[in-house]
């Protein structure tokens, strides 16, 4: 709370930086839960269809055309070092227009960085980017009017005699070119990845269209000598090619570092309401710990007697934010959501023996129904297979978090406090005319569990200057979700008090 008759100004500095979330995955038909890098979605020691759906469905068909279920891509091997951080600097200000109630607001600008090394090597690579229509276009032109002349050659072996050995050779050469063709022009028409020559499902291929060639020179078609177009070997440039173009759908940004510019986010407003305080004071700073922002801090002189201290806070964020862009950028950062949420509180703390406290804050915050654009696919894709971008209705779960902030006053100005907090978020829930809509909803709630030190000088407590000065560390050490940070945060912070009127 703030004194009545006081204006505070709040200037804080929060660095959020993570390289690791608390994962979930299936792996072997088990579900693995555990703590993985940042970069998991792009990182394989053979790349294939666990990382890049586009390639799922071309190796569906290949290994019912092998007969090998077994056949997978091996597109190289990639190691993704992926780091993101958030830098926060709200502004804004308090005013306690009565001893029992302060309102006030407050506008977060944020700038997001993303650290980002893709490691790539083509290894044992047995596959590469399929050709392009431009390159497999003369081949399958060539083969297609290579079996039209064929069907002429064959129908002037059967018109005499259907039973000849050359009108039953002929029809099951064109019978097989035929369906090889058919598989040919299904797999280069859906293809993102394709065998590269030399490879073992290479080598098949092309030996099968060999086999085909052979059979119509056999009944006198020579047309047809164009070789099979196979995948064409990828590097760094080629793997940046399938998100930056818009082969999944969607067009990406590259895979590399990035440095924002300072974005606004959502503006704040609210009002705090002082229930309870058992121990009169000359003021009211705020106490030590993020979680604890409004609470008067422990060890003011108060005879060295017990107190208590209650009140409780409504928050209004208004969503004036600009929302990420989502679409095109493959890690959701959250910093602004661009709708309105309403945030309920209750804090407090306790006092004894003049030097020790203990303060606590409980937050619930309910969020309101915004219409979004979003790449439809799992979420333990990097990539979804081919999306359309589709509007639906996104209500972002509800969350609860509570801080607890045991704290040691060393001297009249100077307290430092033990951290423990822990934040849970419900699931998200989407609406709208979308087939695999519950994919959007999958990994989206979130716990995590943190704790960290807090350092705080005031100078209310020496009788200096109105000032509060803060320093705060704190680093996720549990937490489940999927997608959920593993994150660690710094937070600086300082407030300056002004008396407006009135004696408090």
């Amino acid at each position: 709370m703030v004194p009545s008759g006081h204006l505070r100004l709040d200037i804080d500095a929060t660095y959020v930086t993570w390289d690791e979330r608390f994962g979930l995955r299936s792996e072997g038909g088990s579900l693995v839960e555990e703590v993985e890098p940042l970069g998991w979605n792009l990182s394989s020691d053979a790349l294939g269809s666990d990382r890049l759906p586009g390639a799922a469905l071309t190796e569906a068909r290949l290994r019912t055309l092998f007969g090998n279920p077994n056949y997978r891509f091996n597109l190289g091997s990639t190691n993704h070092l992926l780091a993101a951080h958030i830098r926060r600097v709200p502004l804004g200000f308090r005013l306690g227009v009565f001893r029992w109630l302060t309102v006030g607001a407050s506008l977060p600008m944020v700038q997001r960085k993303l650290d980002s090394e893709l490691v790539y090597t083509p290894g044992q690579a047995n596959a590469g980017l399929a050709p392009s229509a431009s390159v497999r276009a003369p081949f399958m032109n060539e083969y297609g009017n290579a079996l039209a002349e064929a069907r002429t050659v064959i129908a002037s072996f059967c018109a005499v005699d259907e039973s000849t050995p050359e009108c039953r050779t002929g029809r099951a050469v064109l019978a097989e070119g035929d369906a090889l063709l058919g598989s040919l022009a299904t797999l280069f028409g859906e293809a993102v990845f394709f065998p590269l020559e030399g490879s073992a499902a290479g080598q098949d291929l092309a030996g099968r269209v060999e086999e085909v060639r052979t059979g119509l020179s056999n009944i006198g078609v020579t047309s047809f000598t164009a070789p099979l177009p196979l995948g064409a070997p990828m590097d760094r440039a080629g793997f940046d090619s399938l998100v930056v173009a818009p082969v999944f759908g969607a067009t990406g940004l590259p895979v590399e570092d990035m440095d924002a510019l300072w974005e606004p986010g959502d503006l704040e407003v609210g009002a705090a309401l002082q229930v309870l305080n058992v121990t009169p004071r000359p003021a009211d700073p705020p106490g030590p710990g993020e979680a604890a922002d409004s609470v008067v801090g422990p060890g003011q002189d108060s005879g060295g007697g017990f107190g208590v201290r209650l009140g409780v806070a409504g928050t209004l964020r208004l969503g004036t934010g600009s929302p990420q862009d989502t679409i095109r950028e493959f890690l959701d950062m959250e910093i602004a959501e661009g709708q309105m949420d309403i945030e309920v509180r209750a804090f407090g703390g306790v006092d004894w023996a003049r030097r020790v406290g203990l303060t606590f804050d409980v937050r619930y915050g309910i969020a309101s129904p915004v219409y979004v654009r979003r790449r439809i696919g799992p979420p333990d894709r990097g990539f979804a297979p081919r999306p359309p971008l589709e509007t639906v209705q996104w209500r972002p779960g509800n969350y609860l978090e509570y801080g607890i902030a045991p704290q040691l006053l060393l001297t009249p100005e100077l307290a430092v406090g033990f951290v423990y907090r822990s934040l849970s978020r419900g699931a998200d829930s989407f609406a709208g005319d979308v087939a695999d809509l519950a994919a959007l909803s999958l990994e989206t709630d979130a716990e995590v569990r943190s704790m960290g030190v807090d350092v705080r000088y005031s100078s209310f407590l020496g009788g200096g200057f109105p000032v509060v000065a803060r320093f705060g560390w704190e680093a996720a050490r549990g937490g489940t979700g999927g997608r959920t940070p593993k994150t660690g945060r710094v937070r600086f912070g300082a407030s300056l008090y002004w008396r407006l009127w009135g004696g408090g």
